[in-house]
């Protein structure tokens, strides 16, 4: 509002309406709406990068190899995470689903986390 010099009224939440009002002198009032769309624009960007970033791949390990992925302090687990930008979580001891780790990030560092993964646990089984 004080960037375009107009007054800005957004409806309570309780309404479910999604038009904004903008008030002011015209030259203004078309600056902060394109200001607004812009911003609209850059949230729905936003939105759809974290739904891409939110695929999620389960892979089954034995709990024998979990401290092994983990390695000493976590670092082995730790380099899996930055080197693929993902998420990866460890089942709980005793839970049902105590051999599925789920990773979670894009689609494709998904499934090079999961390939590297399961060539680790080969490398360990031979």
């Amino acid at each position: 509002m004080d960037e375009y010099n107009v007054n800005i009224s957004v409806p309570p939440q309780d309404q479910h309406s999604d038009i904004i009002k903008v008030t002011g002198p015209p030259a203004n009032v078309q600056r902060a709406e394109d200001a607004l769309a812009e911003k609209c624009k850059s949230l729905e960007l936003e939105q759809e990068d974290r739904k891409m970033k939110s695929h999620e791949v389960t892979v089954e390990v034995s709990p024998d190899y979990h401290p092994k992925l983990i390695g000493r302090r976590g670092e082995v687990i730790n380099k899996l995470r930055s080197d693929h930008d993902v998420r990866i979580q460890l089942p709980e001891r005793n839970s049902e689903n105590q051999g599925l780790i789920t990773i979670i990030g894009y689609e494709k560092s998904c499934e090079a986390a999961r390939e590297e993964i399961l060539r680790m646990v080969k490398d360990y089984v031979s």
